[in-house]
């Protein structure tokens, strides 16, 4: 019976590795995104809902910050911090005579914050980087000796990679403030094949199909570091400077697994720069952009479609007065434009890399004198696009609480 499940399993996973490029008719998904199925996975930055509901640009806000984007952010908060984000959203996806939707939810971002005298601030904590949850189903017609049988393949990957952080940044003056962040890139995968008859086909007296699933569980680690900078030259001016750096990400199968062999992909180089201004005393413009050098993983990724360096654009702006201390509910708009690092489908297919287009919009509330934050930004986004096969839209929330120890 087991080399049996054996041989129905394997051809199960040739069916479904082709399904997989196509993500056949009727295929559920349970992610962010079907790009998550492609080369490390969905790439899902740990901001808060401020910073999404101006584009995603969190780099260079004024009063700092609990993202996990620069780590010189924390120095402007005044008291011992913590936030929290949680992210639900949905999304339709359309391939050529095929169509699928999914939705998931999860945390994004926790982050705590610990001022040490006048110049030291200390934080822990961690945030989204990579998503690999995702599914792909198929219905098929075996035909056996003297009969045909319904059956349903399935490939399912749930995990991914999270970043958790320890910064500090020294302030050398209330102007100007330098941090630094110690990262650790870990998490799993889980992938399960199985394959399912139909009832009727299983009934008594006919027990030689039984369905069968077979599981693999990766691990991954790497580490890195980060380096920021905040610098206020003007009560109306923020800017912001990061880069981090990251090792190569060590992909391994459980222990048990004698079937898998472990892999190493390089992880990318990233810059990012922004800017913030207060053009009126209830009116702020902040704009970020992003350069990460994916493509040092484009040789790890070859057999898959390979990776390429992308860029991300984003801006917004905020109206309201954000003052500490006052009670206020700033509205914010926005829009964020990126190249996505992972090919669609292999080169020889003639796929395209995916970009990323988004509209924004947020609501926040400043509550008891500042000391509750509560930050809601929610994305109207588009992915795919030209010669990628794929066209993603998507709704996204991002809801955090931030709470300051006054």
């Amino acid at each position: 019976m087991m080399n049996r499940q054996t041989r129905i399993l394997r051809g199960a996973a040739a069916t479904l590795l082709a399904a997989a490029g196509l993500l056949a008719e009727g295929a559920p998904a349970a992610a962010q995104s079907l790009l998550a199925s492609r080369g490390l996975g969905y790439v899902n930055p740990p901001v808060d809902g401020r910073a999404r509901g101006l584009g995603g640009a969190a780099l260079a806000l004024p009063g700092g910050g609990l993202s996990l984007v620069n780590p010189a952010a924390i120095s402007a908060l005044p008291a011992p911090a913590i936030t929290m984000a949680f992210q639900p959203d949905f999304y339709t996806s359309a391939l050529p005579g095929q169509d699928t939707d999914g939705t998931t939810a999860r945390f994004p971002l926790l982050n705590a914050v610990f001022p040490f005298g006048t110049r030291w601030t200390f934080s822990a904590g961690f945030g989204s980087y990579l998503d690999q949850t995702w599914a792909v189903e198929t219905a098929d017609t075996l035909s056996l000796p003297g009969r045909e049988v319904a059956v349903t393949d399935r490939f399912a990957s749930r995990g991914g990679v999270t970043r958790i952080r320890g910064g500090a940044a020294y302030s050398f003056t209330e102007r100007l403030s330098v941090g630094v962040g110690a990262d650790l890139y870990t998490g799993s995968v889980r992938d399960t094949l199985s394959r399912r008859f139909a009832a009727t086909d299983t009934v008594s007296g006919r027990g030689d199909l039984v369905g069968a699933s077979y599981s693999t569980e990766w691990s991954y680690r790497a580490l890195g570091a980060s380096l920021g900078v905040r610098w206020v030259p003007s009560d109306a001016l923020n800017l912001a400077a990061s880069v981090s750096a990251a090792g190569t990400l060590e992909g391994r199968p459980a222990e048990d697994d004698s079937l898998s062999v472990g892999r190493d992909y390089s992880l990318p180089l990233t810059f990012d720069v922004g800017a913030s201004g207060r053009v009126t005393p209830n009116a702020l413009v902040v704009l970020n952009a992003q350069w990460a050098g994916w493509s040092a993983a484009n040789e790890d990724l070859a057999r898959v479609g390979g990776a390429r360096d992308a860029w991300m654009v984003a801006g917004g702006v905020e109206l309201g007065n954000t003052t500490a201390g006052v009670r206020s509910f700033p509205l914010r708009v926005g829009a964020r434009y990126a190249t996505l690092p992972f090919r669609w489908g292999p080169e020889s297919a003639g796929a395209a890399f995916p970009d990323e287009k988004a509209l924004t919009a947020g609501l926040g509330a400043r509550l008891a004198g500042g000391a509750a934050q509560v930050d809601l930004g929610g994305e109207r986004g588009w992915r795919g696009g030209g010669d990628s096969v794929l066209d993603e839209s998507y709704w996204r929330m991002t809801l955090s609480l931030t709470l300051l120890g006054r």
